[in-house]
């Protein structure tokens, strides 16, 4: 004949971390006195006793003992209902061992952290950072991101502005930001963010991240400038004596483009100016063969006016394409003799593509692969003369956005990649 047990309380509320306790009574309905152990089944029980863990019970008579539970407050053990037994075991005659079950209300509580990796980053075309949210609690929590700059200089994108963690678990979602405005030479510029955390349960977390901006051009780029043009001045003054007018012009015209391509940065055409010829003459009261310094050929060929002054201009296009897909982009030039010497791109995304730049159906650059790196710019050059153009023709960017690694994906789930031409043309 089996024993009877009886759990003399029923639905016990637990809280995380806390302890509580339950009488079991067993009662010997034999004829013979008989030991019992007991052994605890269920999700708790690691961490449940029952004390004593051992009684003899005579005939006809009953004995209690305690189920005493204890858990940790850990994300091990989930919030809610938690089912458990009491076996009770005759040792004389163990097949004839009976169960007492009843729940346990594990109370929830929440513990939540977050980490902004890396604290900071830097570049001229932004930075990638990625928030980890880190649930030590035991139930699932929904975490809100919110970004803020609070100097209104940066823009910021979520991969996913809302995370759902399970109990030990950690989740994360990718952050781009990039400064509105370029800054084009100068120092370091600093641009500090928040991320707010908004949890649906328990306190809320601000994340801190600065963003550090750097200039377009060197900071030892003006000094370039400088020296460039004392150099240009010192040898127009030694070479103005003995060079006629249309030389001087042909000269001018020459330096022109290497003063204009230091200011932003490149040097090719100080270096194709080094390695020139020196300038010849147009024609026109030379020098003669013999030494006599009489003109051999006639008036002044070079004619034609002054030389204009060039300024620096840039185009600007934009392609935003799915992966898989071509994406395009058309702008007109302005201004006739516009002559574009590199190209910058600047992207949004991890991701793989071909570009190809085109005046209107005649490619300027062959397909060039790109990978869109993490600090999301690379530059391209021209050519060492440049692509030249004339007011109302249309520069052309085609972008093939190749498959993707999802992780990267996420952040915009296509790739955009801005391509700025840079170059020169004449004032007015």
């Amino acid at each position: 004949m089996s024993p009877s047990a009886t759990l003399e309380t029923s639905g016990t509320v637990l809280e995380a971390g806390g302890a509580a306790s339950v009488p079991l009574t067993v009662r010997n309905d034999r004829n013979v006195v008989d030991e019992y152990r007991f052994r605890v089944v269920g999700p708790l029980a690691r961490w449940t006793t029952v004390e004593p863990g051992v009684v003899s019970v005579y005939p006809g008579d009953s004995a209690t003992v305690t189920v005493l539970f204890r858990p940790p407050r850990s994300w091990e053990v989930r919030a809610g209902n938690a089912p458990y037994g009491v076996q009770v075991m005759p040792t004389q005659h163990p097949q004839d061992s009976v169960v007492a079950e009843d729940v346990v209300d594990v109370q929830a509580f929440w513990e939540t952290s977050a980490e902004l990796v890396p604290r900071t980053s830097e570049g001229r075309g932004g930075g990638r950072h990625r928030v980890a949210v880190d649930n030590r609690g035991n139930t699932p929590v929904t975490v809100q991101l919110v970004p803020n700059d609070p100097e209104e200089r940066l823009h910021m994108v979520l991969g996913a502005p809302t995370l759902t963690v399970q109990p030990g678990t950690v989740q994360s979602a990718d952050l781009r930001v990039r400064p509105r405005h370029r800054i084009w030479r100068g120092t370091q510029t600093a641009h500090p963010f928040t991320v707010e955390l908004r949890p649906d349960g328990g306190p809320g977390t601000m994340l801190t991240g600065t963003h550090r901006q750097d200039p377009i051009l060197p900071g030892w780029s003006p000094k370039i400038v400088k020296w460039l043009v004392v150099l240009g001045v010192v040898a127009l003054l030694v070479l103005g004596a003995f060079v006629v007018t249309g030389a001087l012009r042909d000269l001018v015209a020459r330096i022109t483009p290497c003063i204009q391509g230091a200011v932003v940065g490149r040097f090719e055409a100080c270096q194709r100016l080094v390695g020139a010829d020196p300038p010849q003459e147009q024609g026109g009261a030379g020098q003669d063969q013999d030494g006599t310094g009489q003109d051999q050929g006639g008036g002044d060929q070079g004619g034609g006016g002054e030389e204009g002054e060039l300024e620096e201009i840039s185009l600007e296009l934009t392609v935003d394409a799915e992966p898989g897909e071509f994406g395009q982009d058309v702008r007109e030039v302005e201004q006739d003799g516009t002559v574009f010497t590199s190209v910058v791109l600047r992207t949004s995304s991890g991701d793989e593509g071909v570009f190809l730049l085109s005046i209107r159906g005649t490619p300027i650059t062959e397909p060039l692969s790109i990978s869109l790196i993490q600090d999301g710019e690379q530059e391209f050059s021209l050519g060492q003369q440049g692509i030249a153009t004339n007011a109302g023709q249309e520069i052309q960017l085609d972008l093939r956005c190749d498959s993707a690694d999802d992780e990267l994906l996420s952040l915009t789930d296509s790739c955009e990649v801005t391509a700025e031409l840079q170059g020169v043309a004449p004032q007015g």
